[in-house]
């Protein structure tokens, strides 16, 4: 027996919201590769960050204002994207209301995690203790910061539409 128009278009928007969370796990990775933080002329990786935050540290018992909440909230948004990946794929290929529920939530969580890691990367740059201990007058989030974010708005987005048409 054939398949029904209305299978087969649900299939196929299933599997482009599959691809959007490739492509949104993608960018989640590039941009914690590429430069998290600019501050007048000077650019920041998350290895720069991190080896201020510990001098920082070292000297005033305590990490840079935002740093700590700003990182858990990267790693978790990148963990929470895999969680969408997978639960897209299965989704794929078991149909199971659980399996569609599991990505539902995950790619909700991926989406409030890149939304927060934004707010915290803001934090983070606007403390004063951030400005004066990296050198700079002015600091901001760079274009590491947004990929990782519109990446994982992608990625949550994608799982949402997986979920509900897969």
């Amino acid at each position: 027996m054939a398949k029904s128009k209305k299978s087969k278009k649900t299939n196929t928007v299933a599997l482009i919201a599959a691809v959007l969370v490739v492509v949104g796990l993608i960018l989640v990775i590039v941009g914690m590769s590429i430069d998290w933080v600019v501050g007048g002329d000077r650019m920041f990786n998350l290895g720069d960050l991190a080896d201020s935050n510990e001098l920082y540290a070292k000297i005033a018992e305590e990490s840079l204002p935002g740093y700590d909440a700003m990182t858990a909230f990267i790693y978790i948004t990148m963990v929470l994207a895999i969680i969408t990946l997978i639960g897209a794929a299965a989704g794929l290929v078991i149909k199971l209301k659980l399996i569609k529920l599991i990505t539902a939530i995950a790619g909700a969580l991926t989406i409030v995690g890149a939304v927060l890691t934004v707010v915290f990367a803001y934090t983070f740059c606007n403390a004063d203790e951030t400005k004066l201990f990296l050198l700079v007058t002015e600091c901001a989030p760079a274009v590491g910061a947004w990929l990782l974010t519109v990446g994982g708005v992608i990625a949550g987005l994608g799982g949402l539409g997986c979920a509900a048409k897969s």
